[in-house]
């Protein structure tokens, strides 16, 4: 499989996903240089507003970012919350093809405005966007209660690989959805590693007749 280079640069791979400094304003600095496409692995939460009534808009991936950093989410000690408001705010400009393998990241529509961090890519520039639309548990979690035979089974991984190499072919979408069928066959084989707890997460939108 061709390598490419990745934003932001790093020596090794454990560099790359324990940065430290990787807040909002680096997120707008490697954007403004036109990636391809933008992968988010990590957190995302949907907040309350002062009501106690959950709104799309303060849906959240949680970066670097410090409490002394502007935004509409409140500060989580000293980390503040980069909302899909803060998104469409600041109009940073996102890749033609974004993937937000995050907690409910693609649970826009169960809001009555459907204005959550997919519409916020979509606003924003994105073309074609892969969510999930509920949290998936980790690898560690995985093999500490999943009844499966191979102890070395790693869904998580899986999941994030496919996305990978799904946006980086021609038809994104199609391709998600054929790895997608692919694991249902699986699963229904009596694979239980292929569990559609990861697999049936997984949902595109596409826009423009972007596939």
């Amino acid at each position: 499989m061709k390598h490419r280079p990745v934003l932001p640069v790093a020596d090794d791979v454990v560099e790359l996903f324990r940065r430290q400094d990787a807040d909002r304003d680096l997120l707008a600095t490697l954007l403004a240089r036109s990636p391809s496409r933008l992968m988010y692995v990590g957190h995302a939460s949907s907040a309350d507003d002062s009501a106690g009534a959950s709104r799309a808009d303060r849906a959240a991936i949680h970066l670097a970012c410090t409490a002394g950093m502007r935004g509409d989410a409140g500060a989580i000690g000293d980390h503040r919350p980069l909302t899909a408001s803060d998104l469409m705010s600041l109009r940073l400009p996102m890749p033609p093809r974004v993937a937000l393998l995050a907690c409910g990241s693609g649970g826009d529509y169960q809001f009555d405005e459907a204005t959550g961090l997919v519409a916020a890519m979509i606003l924003c520039g994105a073309q074609l966007v892969t969510a999930t639309l509920w949290s998936l548990p980790t690898t560690v979690a995985y093999r500490r209660f999943a009844a499966a035979d191979d102890d070395a089974a790693d869904p998580m991984a899986d999941v994030v690989i496919a996305v990978d190499r799904a946006h980086d072919g021609t038809d994104a979408g199609c391709a998600v959805n054929r790895w997608q069928r692919e694991q249902m066959r699986r699963w229904r084989a009596g694979d239980v590693s292929a569990s559609p707890l990861y697999w049936g997460a997984l949902i595109t939108f596409a826009v423009d007749g972007a596939r």
